[in-house]
């Protein structure tokens, strides 16, 4: 994929991800931030994140991009993207954060991971996407009708 190409794929994807966020419920929290984590450093999605995040909020709270360097250093969140090399750390982050209520983003184009609430891939060359309601009602967060009619499952 070229390096334009791969840019676009990944503004689509953080677009997406910052989009869907009016689509869900997470449960009252004590305030703080609404972190979105990447677990990866230097990740060219962070960036389009911060720039389509800076200074929207979730309610009150202020959204905040945070990339993770390992699973060690992986703190509560609300979504956590892994990209697609990290995706077999999936089930150790969600084990990490356990009663978080994080939503889980991969991009496996052939299978959904398991811990995936939200797995991007491309379908006729167009971004879509799985979701997995059963995951996002274990972690208590409510998904709205209308996400649940744009996925592609």
């Amino acid at each position: 994929m070229s390096s334009a190409l791969n840019a676009q794929v990944h503004k689509l994807k953080a677009t997406f991800i910052t989009g869907i966020i009016r689509y869900m419920q997470w449960p009252q929290t004590s305030g703080g931030d609404f972190i979105i984590g990447v677990l990866d450093v230097n990740h060219p999605i962070t960036t389009e994140l911060n720039g389509m995040a800076g200074g929207r909020k979730v309610g009150l709270s202020q959204i905040k991009v945070v990339e993770f360097e390992s699973i060690q250093s992986l703190t509560s969140c609300n979504i956590l993207f892994i990209p697609k090399k990290n995706t077999s750390l999936s089930k150790k982050c969600l084990d990490k954060l356990v009663n978080s209520h994080v939503i889980i983003i991969t991009e496996e184009q052939d299978w959904v991971p398991r811990e995936a609430t939200i797995n991007f891939k491309s379908v006729e060359n167009k971004l879509a996407f799985n979701l997995n309601t059963s995951n996002a009602a274990a972690q208590k967060v409510q998904i709205s009708e209308k996400l649940k009619q744009m996925a592609s499952n």
